[in-house]
C-alpha cells in the first residue's frame, strides 16, 4: 500500500495486502469531544427553536416573514402558462337569470361556453332528475351533450343509509 503522507501506515491498516480495516483511522477523532451532555443540549435547543418557531408573532416568526418577503421578492414565482377559470353562480347571476335552482339546460349553456377548457367540474349534486326540464327530461339530455363535448368532473355523494360493510357508495340514480 502507498502512503501518500508519508511515515508509517495508519493504525487498522494492512500493509501487506494494501486495504483499510472497517474502521478509518480518523473516525475515533470526530467523536472524542461528543458527549451524551453535548448531544442532550443540542436537541434541547432544536427544540426549543422549534417551539419558539410555532408562537405566533414570535421574533423567529418574524424573521420567517422577513424571509418570504424577500424571497418572494428577490425570485417571484414564474405564472403559469395554464389559467384556472371559476364560474361563479352569485347573487347577480340569480337575479339576471333567475332564482335557483336553473334548468339544466341553462346549466349546458354554461359548459359550451367553457368547452375550450381541458377540464371542467362541477361543483354541484345532480342526483334527480331536473324537474324544470318537463315530464321527458329534455334539459338532463341537453347537458348530458355538453358534457360529453368536454372532460367533466361531477361532484359526488355518499349514502351512508345503502352502504356496505362500514363503506359509504356512491349514489346513483
Amino acid at each position: 500500500m502507498v502512503n501518500l503522507h508519508g511515515g508509517a501506515p495508519p493504525q487498522g491498516c494492512n500493509s501487506s495486502i494494501g486495504m483499510a480495516s472497517p474502521q478509518l483511522a480518523g473516525a475515533s477523532t470526530v467523536r472524542q469531544g461528543v458527549t451524551p451532555a453535548k448531544v442532550v443540549m443540542t436537541l434541547l435547543g432544536l427544540a426549543a427553536i422549534l417551539i419558539a418557531d410555532a408562537i405566533p408573532n414570535s421574533p423567529l416568526a418574524n424573521l420567517r416573514n422577513w424571509m418570504f418577503d424577500n424571497y418572494e421578492r428577490n425570485w417571484p414565482p414564474v405564472p403559469s402558462p395554464h389559467r384556472t377559470l371559476i364560474i361563479d353562480i352569485d347573487s347577480d347571476s340569480i337575479r339576471h337569470i333567475g332564482q335557483w335552482p336553473w334548468p339544466r339546460d341553462q346549466l349546458a349553456q354554461l359548459v359550451e361556453r367553457a368547452s375550450a377548457a381541458r377540464v371542467i367540474g362541477i361543483d354541484l349534486l345532480l342526483t334527480e332528475p331536473d324537474r324544470l326540464g318537463g315530464q321527458a327530461h329534455e334539459t338532463d339530455a341537453v347537458l348530458a351533450v355538453s358534457m360529453r363535448q368536454v372532460p367533466t368532473v361531477l361532484a359526488a355523494a355518499a349514502d351512508p343509509v345503502n352502504s356496505r360493510h362500514g363503506r359509504c357508495r356512491p349514489s346513483l340514480r
